[in-house]
């Protein structure tokens, strides 16, 4: 962060002139091509500071920052641990103009460029630079310990401890956090991951001979809370799919009917379907949603078909009734006054 000179180059588009060939003589001429400077930059590099005397956590940066630590009194000591970097990269793209200037003659050639460039509109990508921090394969956390006749680092007591915490919960995030399938399962994850670092060292707090081997409970109990939400996440996964999934069945199998009838109970064998989906992945939560969808459908695939089969047998049968013969029989003549009358057409 803040260097002087940090890496960068240089691309000019020169397969398109800007003034298109207009100032080109043949043995020697100008073109202006549209270019580009990328610049990698970064404003950002800090550490998380925890102070375990007072149990506070702070941000420090570079630069000379200070940063008090408190003193435990009863050995005059204090402890800390810096960990949970991040790192700010990004990319500074400043638009420019390259003019070039060439000789281009039997015995000799050679060209010259001239680029300019345009600070001020220079564009951050991403806006604001992207953050890079801890992940598996590396040291999240160092613990240090310095008292008035010793120093340590990283190594006993709640020093050691926390860094085996840290390092536990980079792990448990890599092992959960890529098989979420939603938000909500990947920051209910993050809290089972801070919760159990937090008892963790509550745990320490109360009894200073606490390993990590003392915590191994709690690392089960948060196992099993992640293949909850793990599971949970599934089921809203297959619930999702099982909604859009029906629209598409009623549609397929709709236009195969031949009378309301058939649509009518189309209509409500896919609200079965879609409650079996739902059924069976509470039940089976390791299967996945294709899964789940595989074999529901090879359940109600068979009762379609019957629905559309008496659906086109009922059309059949209303095709072979006659239509009604209408009767060509005049009615009686009326009688007025004793006499027959004409019968009107």
């Amino acid at each position: 962060p803040g260097a002087p000179n940090p890496p960068k180059m240089e691309k000019i588009f020169d397969t398109l002139d800007l003034i298109g060939g207009a100032a080109n003589f043949g043995v020697l001429g100008a073109q202006v091509f549209p270019a580009v400077k990328i610049e990698l930059k970064s404003d950002k590099l800090t550490l998380g500071l925890h102070d375990f005397v007072n149990n506070s956590d702070v941000r420090v940066a570079g630069g000379g920052q200070v940063t008090p630590l408190a003193v435990d009194p009863t050995d005059h000591s204090s402890r800390f641990s810096l960990g949970d970097p991040v790192y700010n990269l990004g990319f500074l793209l400043t638009p420019g103009l390259d003019a070039r200037l060439f000789v281009d003659i039997a015995v000799w050639s050679n060209s010259w460029d001239f680029p300019v460039w345009f600070p001020q509109l220079a564009v951050e990508l991403p806006p604001g630079g992207a953050d890079f921090g801890c992940h598996a394969g590396t040291i999240c956390s160092r613990g240090y310990r310095y008292s008035p006749t010793s120093h340590e680092e990283g190594s006993t007591g709640e020093i050691g401890l926390e860094s085996d915490l840290q390092k536990w919960g980079v792990d448990f995030d890599a092992t959960w956090l890529s098989q979420c399938l939603d938000d909500t399962c990947r920051l209910g994850i993050k809290f089972v991951r801070q919760g159990t670092i937090l008892r963790g060292r509550q745990k320490f707090l109360a009894n200073n001979n606490i390993t990590l081997a003392d915590l191994q409970g709690d690392f089960a109990e948060a196992q099993g809370e992640a293949k909850t939400l793990i599971d949970e996440a599934q089921q809203r996964h297959t619930a999702t799919a099982a909604k859009s999934f029906g629209v598409l069945i009623q549609a397929i199998w709709s236009k195969q009917c031949s009378d309301k009838i058939c649509l009518d109970k189309v209509a409500g064998i896919v609200k079965f379907e879609m409650l079996e989906m739902n059924a069976r992945q509470k039940q089976n939560p390791d299967l996945s949603t294709t899964d789940i969808l595989q074999q529901v459908g090879k359940i109600y695939t068979p009762i379609y078909e019957k629905e559309i089969d008496a659906s086109k047998a009922r059309a059949t049968a209303a095709a072979a009734v006659p239509p009604a013969v209408k009767s060509t029989r005049l009615p009686a003549p009326r009688l007025i006054g004793g006499r027959p009358q004409p019968i009107p057409r």
